[in-house]
């Protein structure tokens, strides 16, 4: 644990992603509380992408119907109340074999899909600070729980 310096520590926040379980520790023998992040990534800065104009474009799917009416729910179990059939979607989504990896974490899911008007893999990775592979399967997912929850609404609810 690292005492007090003067230093100022560099937090930033893209907007996209609160901060997750960032809380006071302790105190150290001046007053100055330790603050321990927990979970946030150890580079300061969003992950460099090149941009090449070689090999095929990425995928880009509008996402705006799920944007729109998802936004104003702050989790995924609140939405659950209204239009339950969005939390079998996108729990079912994270319960699909991802090639290897652990399964995916419905919160975080709801989280990128509630507030993202676009999705791409690129997207993904700046908001998320994730490898480029993780972010790949992240916005595979989102795909699918988007075109799912679209369909789904407009068969049960129109």
């Amino acid at each position: 644990m690292a005492k007090d310096t003067g230093e100022s520590l560099f937090f930033s926040h893209s907007g996209a992603l609160p901060c997750k379980n960032i809380y006071f520790e302790s105190f150290d023998e001046l007053s100055y509380p330790l603050v321990k992040a927990v979970g946030t990534p150890s580079t300061h800065t969003p992950p460099e992408v090149l941009v090449t104009n070689r090999g095929r474009p990425g995928v880009e799917r509008s996402n705006q119907f799920c944007y729109n009416l998802l936004n104003k729910y702050p989790s995924l179990e609140s939405v659950a109340f209204n239009y339950p059939f969005i939390d079998d979607i996108v729990e079912g989504v994270c319960a699909l074999d991802w090639g290897g990896v652990r399964g995916l974490v419905p919160w975080k899911l709801f989280l990128l899909i509630s507030t993202m008007p676009v999705i791409t893999s690129h997207e993904v990775r700046v908001r998320t600070w994730m490898s480029e592979r993780h972010s790949r399967r992240l916005a595979e997912a989102l795909r699918l729980c988007a075109e799912a929850i679209e369909s789904e609404f407009r068969k049960r609810v129109t």
